[in-house]
């Protein structure tokens, strides 16, 4: 590595490590289910990479980039919201943090979008003159963190380093931010043990909820030179997402043992309480600007953003360009709304699902934009066995890798109208509970640090049914019992890395360690004798399992437990030639097995996992009474308000839209359409929707507040606006929320015609409910409601 650095000014910005962090390459084969791109991967796909520099700010001033140049050519720039347009040598690059606060260190991660061919050169240049730059050699380096993980107190962090070339290697040095935090690092294995080094790290004092930190690690190879690695993550409290896509039926969830939802939509302030009463979190969607929902930035039940669904399936809809360089198109405008989200709420994460689509360039391209990568292996609807699950995970956990990956599991299926598309599926049925259990243990055993089902609720798009989890009991408790299994072990499943220290003499066994600190191992195990067959899922039970795991330099394992719901199993452990010998016995499905030096662990685990169940069950309680109160204020104020206030009634009219009959809502006209309703899932929609209320303001009424109350349910957010005779908006109000009574204050500044709106408009879904009656009240008329 050669780090040159030039400046105008007294230099106080300089390089601290720089590395060329190659994809990896994949063992295995894809195809893609676009019969254009069938080929991609066997035709189009060359693995690539990323630079990364790491740069410190030794100055008393934060230090903002003003440009990037690789070889001299400048690094391109989004030049409005959307796909780049255009190929360029840079797939994607950003520098985090920019600014770099004084004492500072910051990233800069460039994607490359083929593997380069010889040395590069990159420079940063800052406002007020300073420029650094650093030569890259695209070669493979000789360690890397794997994985970073972080204790719900965010005083412990633990780091897990992995040996990628050979020759010796001992650490030497432990780097939070550049500064020296050796002192205070466990280090477990300095000069590695199976090519892994753990490092637990214990603060003064907790990080900060989503700062970002650059882990930076030094050691002497055997020829007693330095080299580094470093990565920089954000800070968070290590939840464990336990979840599922569907409607928003969150007391159902919470009984199942869930702790997370994921909205293709935005999440409103009430969703986000209910979550939080019941100890969950949400993933919600961005506004229209691709920016964070104002009303939920920062609430503590917020998980994360997201960024978009499936950026790569947008990419192969680019226009203009081959294939082989579509992949990527959305990259910077992934990293665009990264930026927004960072700096509009700085304590949430980012959240971003990656699909199937120009496998794997797609998960290489965009796994570290976000803070959390998703991806979803269906793999019966992909006509391929649960063991896919191991090999998607696999490979996107390499992408994203130290950040968190969570995996998408089926538990859904699209049953099509067209019999002939229904005879060529290999698998037409939902998956069993013993397949739902292999897929779940696959993914966590092969690096996953969260599960999402998709999907609970059935819908029926164009084309068939898509038949949700919800429909089917025996997969939904499956999903239950597995979830809470998983939430019994969490606190270890937020620190832990894949690896493969276990073996098994059963040759049907798949078999992954995950070292979870520096206190214990998790063992995951799948019985593969079992069989998916097109109508049934045959179990083989194998019989008299044995898993011998290696003496742990760092962990004296005296005690094995078979995990299940809040509970620990106690298994028989022996020691044979060396080696630890964990008596399994038979296994069905599958296994979770933690190890431990002391049976106190379990003991943690169990009592944390029965406080967590007693909040869940308080906050169900009060989720329902909350809700009781809502509905009786909602029944109350339709039956009194035209009562009350029948004289200043208004009737309107709907526009891209259609009557209802809703026996929720009022009806003073005693009309049987007494709403409108308006839907579109169509995400290229233009069409404007809503309903208005023609309205003429007397002298009288003019700068005295009125209060304009209806009957809603907006699907996403609606806007309540009132415009004048010029076509000026007078007031304008964005709102979201259950069905209900909404009241909008108005104060008109002059006589003459209003036109009073509940409007969607611009591009996207749309949907809503409305009332046709609504009711314009003086505001002074309206005490005592």
């Amino acid at each position: 590595m050669m780090i040159l650095a030039v400046a105008f000014l007294p230099l106080s910005t300089r390089v601290i490590a720089v590395q060329f962090r190659p994809d990896w390459v994949t063992p295995w084969g894809w195809t893609e289910a676009a019969v254009p791109i069938k080929a991609f991967f066997r035709r189009d796909y060359k693995p690539s990479g990323s630079i990364h520099m790491y740069v410190k700010n030794e100055g008393r001033k934060p230090l903002k980039l003003r440009g990037a140049l690789l070889d001299g050519e400048a690094l391109p720039v989004l030049e409005r919201p959307g796909p780049m347009g255009r190929a360029h040598r840079v797939v994607w690059w950003r520098l985090l943090p920019n600014p770099i606060p004084p004492e500072g260190v910051a990233e800069a991660i460039v994607r490359l979008r083929e593997a380069p061919k010889g040395a590069m050169r990159l420079a940063l240049e800052f406002e007020g003159g300073e420029k650094v730059e650093a030569v890259v050699e695209p070669r493979l380096p000789p360690f890397r963190i794997g994985s970073v993980g972080f204790h719900s107190d965010m005083r412990k962090v633990f780091l897990c380093l992995e040996k990628l070339t050979e020759g010796a290697l001992s650490i030497r040095g432990v780097y939070i931010d550049g500064r020296v935090v050796t002192g205070r690092a466990r280090v477990l294995a300095p000069r590695f043990f199976k090519g892994l080094c753990p490092i637990v790290l214990e603060l003064k004092e907790p990080l900060k909820e989503g700062s970002y930190h650059t882990f930076l690690v030094s050691a002497l190879d055997g020829n007693g030179k330095e080299v580094m690695t470093a990565s920089t993550v954000r800070a968070f409290d290590g939840f464990v997402p336990l979840g599922t896509y569907g409607y928003k039926d969150f007391d159902e969830f919470a009984r199942n043992g869930l702790n997370t939802y994921v909205c293709f939509g935005r999440l409103s302030k009430r969703d986000l309480d209910a979550l939080q009463m019941l100890g969950m979190r949400g993933i919600s969607a961005l506004d229209e600007g691709g920016g964070p929902v104002r009303e939920i930035v920062g609430h503590p039940a917020l998980l994360a953003h997201y960024l978009m669904d499936e950026p790569d399936v947008k990419d192969y809809y680019t226009e203009g360009l081959p294939h082989s360089q579509r992949v990527g198109q959305w990259a910077m405008e992934m990293e665009r709304r990264a930026k927004v989200c960072r700096e509009r709420d700085p304590e949430r994460l980012t959240y971003l699902m990656v699909n199937k689509t120009y496998k794997p360039a797609n998960w290489f391209v965009y796994g570290e934009i976000p803070d959390i990568l998703a991806t979803d292996p269906y793999a019966l609807a992909h006509g391929e066995e649960p063991s896919w699950v191991a090999e998607v995970t696999r490979t996107a956990w390499e992408a994203c890798r130290p950040r968190p990956l969570v995996v998408i599991v089926q538990a859904w299926w699209f049953e099509p109208k067209d019999k002939r598309a229904l005879e060529r599926q290999r698998f037409p049925r939902p998956p069993f509970p013993g397949e739902e259990r292999q897929m779940m243990l696959y993914a966590i055993g092969s690096g996953a640090r969260g599960l999402v089902t998709y999907i609970h609720c059935t819908e029926r798009p164009k084309g068939g049914i898509s038949h949700g989890a919800g429909e089917y009991p025996d997969l939904w408790a499956e999903v239950g019992r597995v979830y809470r299994e998983m939430e019994t072990v969490a606190p270890l499943l937020s620190m832990a890395h894949p690896a493969n220290l276990a073996k098994s003499d059963e040759p049907n066994l798949w078999l992954k360690t995950l070292i979870c600190g520096g206190e214990a191992l998790l063992l995951v195990g799948v019985n593969r004798a079992c069989k998916s067959l097109r109508h049934d899922f045959k179990i083989k039970p194998l019989k008299g399992v044995k898993v011998r795991v290696p003496e742990i330099p760092w962990l004296d394992i005296r005690h094995a437990y078979l995990v299940g719901e809040g509970r620990f199993k106690p298994l028989r452990v022996l020691r044979e030639r060396g080696d630890i010998l964990v008596e399994i016995g038979e296994v069905e499905v599958g296994f979770v097995v933690l190890l431990a030096e002391e049976p106190e662990l379990s003991k943690r685990l169990s009592v944390r996992f029965r406080e967590v169940e007693r909040r869940r069950a308080e906050g169900l309680l009060r989720l329902w009474r909350v809700r009781q109160e809502e509905r009786a204020r909602y029944a109350f104020l339709r039956r009194i308000i035209p009562a009350r206030y029948g004289k200043f009634m208004v009737v309107g009219k709907v526009r891209g839209g259609y009557g209802i009959e809703r026996k929720e809502f009022w009806n003073p006209t005693g009309e049987k359409w007494n709403g409108f309703a308006w839907y579109t899932g169509n995400p290229k929609d233009r069409e404007p929707r809503g309903a208005f209320w023609e309205v003429e303001i007397t002298a009288d009424r003019v700068g005295k507040p009125q209060v304009f109350l209806v009957c809603a349910h907006p699907f996403r957010g609606a806007t309540f606006r009132v415009m004048d005779e010029e076509g000026r908006a007078v007031v304008v109000r964005e709102f979201s929320g259950p069905e209900g009574v909404y009241d909008f204050e108005v104060t008109f500044p002059r006589p003459g015609r209003y036109r009073l709106e509940v409007v969607e408009e611009g591009v996207g879904s749309k949907g809503c409910r409305v009332s046709k009656a609504a009711f314009l009240v003086p505001k002074r008329a309206l005490s005592g409601l």
